[in-house]
């Protein structure tokens, strides 16, 4: 082992990292359990399964009329409810858990997609952020929402770069959604211009995987539309034409711009923070000095238009969309604000001193 970790240093960087992130998602885990009204609604689902073996095709109601989150969540919980015999603590070690695959998960897409010292930082400031073990430390369905975008990174990056073998991760992400958040949807509008940069089409075969693997993660989601006369589909069409906004579509689009620099804020600052007037231009030019990294050949120019597409896609959706807003609807953006943090920290421990 010893022989290992003096080849492979950093491994052993990133052991000290999860362990000081466990440190992090575990300090006081009984104290600062937040068991509110999401926990709540978890237990007596967990319980609906577990004691009176009722199979779940959805989760709890969501803020948009008529949609449920998918049932992956509560399935999920089972084996710590059990281990902590059906006591609500014991899904504080699903959040620690999830937390630790997203850390990791950071270190191998990063150093898979550009070098392992820039996978170690963005790993490193995911484990230490507050904002981050803040959200993994609220066990709630939404918890999973950084894993799926780091893997859905990976995917769009490789897709522009003519690697088609990820398409079926693709699929289960897809499928995912509906068990995650809702609000990941208009992230795909990436996968298209991923292709549309690539200017080649994947081969049948691997399309044909892929759609069976979207099948698969969307089954739950289609045999309780087939059994409900798609009362769902009916509901999200409803919220996506009905005009009950006040805000202007400027005044609206502020707003996102005031929720997304607050999250991104949050990640990078907390507990401090920036004065309110300069939020929105400090995102604004995180956003933009991503063009400075493919002058400097730190990214490609392909990379660069995904991320650009993925905030993009979201913020023009939510703009138009008459549905209300929520800071946590922006949260899959995070990943790109770390990867551009992570780049300026690796440029700056490359300059020499003395």
């Amino acid at each position: 082992m010893l022989s290992f970790l003096k080849k492979k240093p950093q491994v052993l960087i990133l052991i000290i990292m999860l362990m000081i992130a466990t440190f992090f998602r575990s300090y006081q885990i009984v104290s600062r359990f937040d068991y509110g009204h999401d926990g709540d609604l978890s237990s007596w689902i967990v319980k609906d399964i577990v004691v009176n073996h009722h199979i779940r095709l959805i989760g709890q109601l969501t803020s948009a009329p008529g949609i449920f989150i998918g049932p992956l969540f509560y399935y999920l919980l089972i084996p710590f409810f059990l281990l902590a015999h059906m006591d609500p603590i014991g899904v504080t070690l699903f959040g620690v858990l999830i937390g630790l695959l997203t850390i990791g998960s950071y270190y191998y897409v990063l150093s898979k997609l550009w070098n392992r010292n820039l996978g170690l930082i963005a790993a490193f400031l995911q484990a230490v952020s507050i904002s981050a073990i803040g959200f993994d430390r609220w066990i709630v369905p939404t918890i999973n929402t950084n894993l799926w975008a780091v893997w859905y990174l990976y995917s769009v990056i490789m897709l522009s770069r003519g690697n088609f073998s990820v398409l079926p991760i693709l699929g289960i992400l897809i499928g995912l959604i509906w068990h995650v958040h809702i609000a990941l949807v208009p992230a795909l509008i990436t996968i298209p211009v991923a292709l549309l940069y690539v200017r080649r089409m994947p081969k049948t075969k691997i399309i044909a995987l892929s759609l069976i693997v979207l099948f698969i993660t969307s089954l739950p989601l289609i045999l309780f539309e087939v059994r409900h006369n798609f009362s769902q589909t009916h509901s999200l069409m409803a919220n996506l034409t009905s005009h009950t906004e006040i805000e202007s579509k400027f005044d609206k689009l502020t707003h996102i711009g005031l929720q997304i620099s607050n999250n991104v804020n949050a990640l990078l600052f907390s507990p401090q923070s920036l004065p309110q007037v300069l939020k929105i231009p400090f995102t604004l030019i995180l956003l933009f000095s991503l063009l400075l990294f493919v002058k400097i050949k730190l990214l490609k120019l392909g990379d660069v238009i995904c991320l650009y597409s993925w905030i993009g896609g979201v913020v023009l959706f939510f703009t138009i969309a008459s549905s209300p807003i929520s800071e946590y609807y922006f949260a899959n953006l995070e990943i790109i604000f770390i990867i551009i943090s992570s780049l300026f920290l690796y440029l700056l421990l490359k300059i020499p001193l003395g």
